[in-house]
């Protein structure tokens, strides 16, 4: 368990600016993987850190965010990647594989949608309509229900509570 992992992405990606912009104004080994240090926060105020890189629970800031509590803030990043440069490179590279997953997923996602829609414009209207039927009838309750209720007309009053038998008025075929 490290800093890093107990931070929440928020905290890590302020705090990975904070590194980036060099917010951590002084810093002073107290012991081995235990570090002071003063960080500028973003309302000019300047806060006291203290973190244990072996015993990350112990780490500590005054801020209104982590004072008092067990919270990894932005300041204590920022100091853990002041000490960790290694970590904080490593941070940076997961972000850039996170944003090209991302991106490749979106033009995926965007060349399926066209696939589908050439597919879709070259159905004649009762090949649509069949397909349409097919996906309520047979997909799940939900989608049915809220098509239904978003399309139809009072279909929200239609014979739930009715206790009528209007068997007689379907033929076996119907079904």
């Amino acid at each position: 368990m490290s800093i890093l992992s107990l931070a929440s992405r928020n905290s890590a990606a302020r705090g990975y600016g904070y590194f980036q912009r060099k917010k951590v104004l002084s810093i002073e080994k107290v012991d081995e993987g235990v570090f002071k240090s003063r960080v500028s926060g973003s309302d000019g105020k300047r806060y006291d850190v203290y973190i244990d890189t072996a015993h990350p629970r112990r780490s500590k800031c005054n801020c209104s965010y982590a004072d008092g509590t067990r919270k990894m803030c932005k300041h204590i990043v920022a100091t853990y990647f002041t000490v960790e440069p290694e970590a904080a490179k490593a941070y940076a590279e997961a972000i850039e594989r996170e944003r090209r997953a991302e991106e490749a997923r979106l033009r995926w996602e965007e060349k399926r949608d066209k696939k589908l829609m050439n597919f879709l414009n070259g159905l004649s209207r009762d090949e649509l309509q069949r397909i349409i039927y097919d996906m309520l009838a047979y997909g799940p309750e939900e989608q049915y229900e809220e098509f239904m209720m978003d399309n139809i007309e009072d279909y929200s009053c239609w014979g739930m509570d009715d206790e009528s038998d209007d068997e007689d008025e379907f033929e076996d075929d119907d079904y």
